[in-house]
C-alpha cells in the first residue's frame, strides 16, 4: 500500500526534568494530535535527555539524546529528518486549537515565514490583522523552499536564546517577508520552555547576547 506524502512536519525539542515539563508536553502532543490532518502530517521530536518520558507514544519520527544538546542543534536535526512541504517549528509547551493550523500556514502563499499570535503576550484573544516583520519564537512556519534557501537555525549560540532572533535578520536581509498572524492564537503555557528543551543554564543568556551582538556588528561592517 502507498504511503501519503506528508504535507506538514512539525519539530518538536523537548526536555522534561520534572513532572510540570512533562505535563505540558504531554498536553502539547494531545493536542497537537487532535487538531492536525494526521495522515499528511508527522511530528518529530528531538530529545533532549529527559527520564521516563512517553512522549515517543505521540510522535511519528523521535530520537533521543543522553544530554542536552542545545535547542538549536535539536531544531535542525528535526528539519534534517523531516520529508514535509512545510516546515513548523514548535516549543513544547504549547496548547493547539483547532484552526490553528490553517492560520498558520495559509499566509505562506504570500510570506516567507509565518508565526501566530502568543496568549503569553496578547491574551487569548484574536485581532483581524496580519503583522508585517512581527517576530518569532514558540510556533513558526516556512516552506522547505526557503529552509533550502536559508539553511537552518545558527548554531552559534550554544544552548540557546537568540537563535530565532538571528533567523529572523538573516531572513530580512535577504528580502524574504515576515508575517504574525492575528487572526489566531497559541496558547503559550511557558515562555522560557524552549530554553529548558535545551537544557540552557542561567549564564547562557549573557553568553549568546555577547554572540549576538558580535554577529549583529560583523554584518553592518
Amino acid at each position: 500500500m502507498a504511503t501519503t506524502k506528508k504535507i506538514y512536519s512539525i519539530i518538536i525539542p523537548v526536555y522534561l526534568p520534572d513532572e510540570h515539563m512533562r505535563d505540558l508536553a504531554m498536553k502539547c502532543l494531545q493536542t497537537l494530535s487532535t487538531t492536525l490532518p494526521l495522515e499528511l502530517s508527522e511530528i518529530i521530536i528531538i530529545d533532549n535527555g529527559s527520564i521516563n518520558s512517553e512522549v515517543e507514544l505521540y510522535c511519528d519520527i523521535y530520537k533521543k539524546h543522553k544530554e542536552p544538546i542545545g535547542y538549536a542543534k535539536a531544531v535542525n536535526e528535526g528539519l534534517r529528518l523531516a520529508s514535509g512541504e512545510i516546515l513548523i517549528i514548535a516549543n513544547q509547551d504549547l496548547e493547539f486549537e483547532h484552526g490553528w493550523l490553517y492560520e498558520l500556514t495559509e499566509p505562506l502563499k504570500e510570506y516567507g515565514i509565518c508565526s501566530l499570535r502568543e496568549s503569553d503576550y496578547y491574551g487569548e484573544t484574536t485581532s483581524n490583522r496580519l503583522e508585517e516583520n512581527g517576530k518569532f519564537g514558540c510556533l513558526w512556519a516556512m516552506t522547505r523552499g526557503l529552509y533550502n534557501t536559508l539553511g537552518g537555525l545558527s548554531e552559534d549560540f550554544g544552548r540557546g536564546f537568540f537563535e530565532d532572533t538571528e533567523y529572523h535578520l538573516r531572513a530580512k536581509k535577504r528580502g524574504i517577508r515576515i508575517v504574525k498572524n492575528h487572526r489566531a492564537y497559541i496558547i503559550h503555557r511557558e515562555p522560557s520552555s524552549s530554553f529548558i528543551a535545551g537544557g540552557i543554564r542561567e549564564d547562557s543568556f549573557n553568553i549568546s547576547k555577547k554572540i549576538y551582538e558580535d554577529k549583529i556588528i560583523g554584518q553592518r561592517n
